[in-house]
């Protein structure tokens, strides 16, 4: 039995950890807004307390930079199974909150968090 999935675009993920994993790294704005700073995928652990990351252009989705980003700096990340998901997750649920914290901007106001 192994502790591997094949994340179906080639690459290989492990069950339980970051390695392979798409995210978006999130931004708590001054209205309460999350905004996503960042979108990719985590390809490795080259130290202990650091992962290597494959940032991707917003515009094209193409690979643009690598990163190292300490972990503890991963802490309020979406993580996705597939890259797929991640852009699922983008249309679903955070663009609207772009689009509501552009209005924000607009009209000065702040928003309190939705507690329920």
């Amino acid at each position: 039995m192994t502790n591997k999935e094949d994340a179906g675009d080639g690459a290989v993920t492990d069950k339980g950890s970051l390695i392979g994993k798409w995210f978006h790294s999130l931004e708590e704005q001054s209205d309460g807004c999350r905004l996503v700073q960042w979108q990719g995928r985590v390809l490795g652990r080259p130290s202990y307390g650091l992962c290597l990351i494959q940032l991707y252009d917003w515009v094209i989705g193409a690979e643009s930079t690598q990163k190292l980003v300490k972990i503890e700096d991963m802490v309020g990340w979406s993580f996705y199974d597939s890259g797929e998901d991640m852009q699922t997750a983008f249309t679903q649920q955070l663009e609207p909150e772009h689009q509501a914290h552009a209005q924000h901007k607009v009209a000065g106001l702040k928003v309190v968090p939705d507690e329920g």
